[in-house]
This record gives C-alpha cells, structure tokens and sequence, in this order.
C-alpha cells in the first residue's frame, strides 16, 4: 500500500509541474507570426466596417499571444459592433493582465478609459414586483430567465422582449427599446381581483404596458 500512494503522489506532482510549465510558455515564433497576420487582417475588416468580424480575428490573436493591446483592440471593435457588455468583460480581463511589453504598458491607459466610456453607455433593465411576491414570478427577456435577485442587469442597445409570468396571473409582456445609456426600471404590478380568469397587468402607460424610464 505504501508504495502505490508514494507513486500515486509522484504521479501528481509530475502532472502538475507538467501543467504549470505549459501554462507558463511563452509564445512561440510561429505564433507570433500568425497573430500577426490575424492582427493585419483585423485592421482591413476593421476599415472595412466588419467590426464583427475584425473583433473575432483579435480574438485569434489574443490566443496565440495573450496580451493587453490584443484584447483592447478586440473590445473597441466589438463596441464599435454594438456588443457593449462583451467589450466590458474583454476589458476587464485586460485591466487584470500584466503588461507584456512596451507597447502593452502603453495600452494600460487606454483600456481603463475605454472601460470607462463603454460602462457608461451600457444600457441596464431592473425589474420591481409589486404583486405577487418576487419569488412567485419568473420573467423572461428575449426567452432567458431573468434572475430578479441580481438587480440591474447590463444590456446591449436593442429590442427586448420581456415577458413575465406568475401562477393565477395573467401572462405579461411587453418590448421594451434600450438605448446606449439607458437605466430602465420597469414595475411589473399585477391586480389580485381575477386571479382564477388571470389579472391584468395595472401599469402607467396609456398603452397597458409596465411602467418604465430610461434615465
């Protein structure tokens, strides 16, 4: 027995240096080289209006060779894309990476204020329940469930559809636009009389729908 758990033992230890070796590697020439020319033709997308597409070749680049200049790239051409909460997240991990170089000591700066502007223009929704209570009502936005106990929640500009439900209720929805910048809080109060038929929604607008402003 003794034996089998000293070579068990040797056998971690030999898979965890051999882990930590490969996550400590340093890019190798050919990588550069490919993030490279990934990076050129991220620049001629990006030119080209296909900041999509432009964000996706930083990303290919970002993995060959990790650093704080690929990630700041991809992030200004996914906001440029439209997709504000993904470039804050890509920020993010770049605000938390050391610096490789020169040239990513360089983008430090950049990308705290790219972060700060792309926050800013985050749209948010956060959703109050009048009636039922809170746990009993499962909203949904665009078919994801919204988890109500996470507050304000960061969103991309667009089109939403959300929908909120709630045993003995009537189904409630409504599309709701956001804009860059925008802090909606939508109230979603449900009348108690005609819970068996399913209640209206009891709102604000003129049009039966919740209550809400963007800010």
């Amino acid at each position: 027995m003794k034996r089998s758990f000293w070579l068990l033992v040797l056998s971690l230890v030999a898979v965890f240096a051999l882990t930590s070796t490969t996550a400590l590697a340093r890019p190798s020439y050919r990588d550069k080289i490919a993030a490279a020319k990934l990076v050129r033709e991220a620049q001629k997308l990006a030119r080209g209006g296909e900041h999509d597409k432009a964000a996706d070749k930083y990303k290919k680049a970002d993995k060959l060779v990790p650093n704080v200049t690929h990630k700041l790239r991809r992030a200004e051409q996914l906001a440029k894309a439209g997709d504000l909460v993904k470039a804050a997240r890509v920020l993010a991990k770049a605000k938390d990476m050391k610096p490789q170089g020169w040239g990513d000591r360089s983008a430090v700066g950049k990308v705290k204020k790219l972060a700060k502007d792309v926050q800013e223009r985050i749209p948010t929704i956060t959703f109050r329940i009048a009636e039922p209570s809170a746990s009993d009502v499962t909203i949904t936005v665009d078919g994801e469930r919204f988890e109500l106990e996470r507050g304000a929640v960061d969103f991309n500009p667009g089109k939403y559809k959300v929908v909120a439900r709630a045993d003995g209720y009537k189904k409630w929805s409504q599309t709701v636009r956001l804009a860059e910048g925008d802090d909606r809080d939508d109230e979603e109060e449900n009348e108690a009389e005609g819970r068996r038929r399913g209640a209206r929604a009891s709102t604000d607008d003129d049009d039966g729908g919740a209550t809400g402003a963007a800010g």
